[in-house]
């Protein structure tokens, strides 16, 4: 399933949690890329739990919105 939108109150964490089995990606919150690494560091801890189960692969809820500066893309990527 994809993309979990967390502004719309989608949290991989607990869906992974009832649906273990569930093959999931996204739930990555597209708009703290724009914000900075502080902000991009958090939301990669806060879907951290989910990462490390099965059948999962981290993405942002949709597509990479105009003000995300190519910096903050590269230190989110890598």
């Amino acid at each position: 399933m994809w993309p979990f939108e967390v502004a719309a109150g989608c949290d991989v964490n607990e869906v992974k949690a009832y649906y273990s089995e569930l093959a999931m990606m996204g739930g990555i919150d597209k708009r703290s890329l724009a914000v900075g690494y502080e902000a991009i560091d958090c939301e990669l801890e806060r879907i951290k739990p989910v990462v490390e189960k099965e059948r999962y692969i981290p993405e942002t809820d949709h597509s990479i919105p105009d003000n995300v500066s190519w910096d903050n893309y590269r230190y989110f990527a890598d």
